[in-house]
């Protein structure tokens, strides 16, 4: 495999849409920095003696960065679907050291691993489609219809394609 260093606007995007839940109590400052700690990680981890050849000056040079980047909001070009497959290119450019990667939640304040990776792309999907995934069933019988809304069913194929050409 290979690894690359997301761009502070990269990483500062998804630290924002991972704060941008009604639950979360983390601020998107501290979640870019665990962003950077992990991409960090994975560098180290494949390319042990040239990791430092991925930055132009310093690591601290390059986290203010990402704090910088954060300091400019939410970039509302971006879609959910933008979103999702950037928290996928991040997942694939973090996943080279496995002991830190799928260390589970107890590393989660230090590293924004895979679990973490994980329940950001979920609420990517779900805060970027409530309507659809309010509609969606809980449960599935053959008495529910997949989707259904009061008296209107919705394809996520429509909504995927909607998205995309916007």
């Amino acid at each position: 495999m290979s690894a690359f260093l997301c761009t502070p606007e990269h990483l500062a995007q998804l630290a924002i849409a991972f704060c941008d839940d009604r639950y979360e109590k983390a601020e998107p400052r501290n979640v870019v920095l665990q962003m950077l700690s992990m991409n960090k990680e994975s560098l180290k981890s494949r390319y042990r003696d040239s990791y430092d050849q991925f930055v132009d000056g310093s690591w601290e040079d390059y986290e203010a960065e990402c704090i910088a980047a954060v300091s400019k909001g939410k970039d509302l070009a971006l879609g959910w679907v933008d979103l999702y497959k950037m928290a996928q290119c991040y997942a694939y450019q973090c996943c080279e050291d496995q002991d830190i990667w799928e260390g589970g939640y107890q590393i989660g304040h230090t590293f924004f691993n895979a679990h973490r990776c994980e329940a950001l792309k979920d609420r990517i999907v779900t805060n970027n489609n409530k309507a659809a995934y309010e509609a969606a069933p809980w449960g599935s019988s053959s008495h529910t219809p997949r989707y259904a809304t009061a008296d209107i069913a919705i394809n996520i194929m429509d909504l995927i394609k909607e998205t995309t050409n916007a």
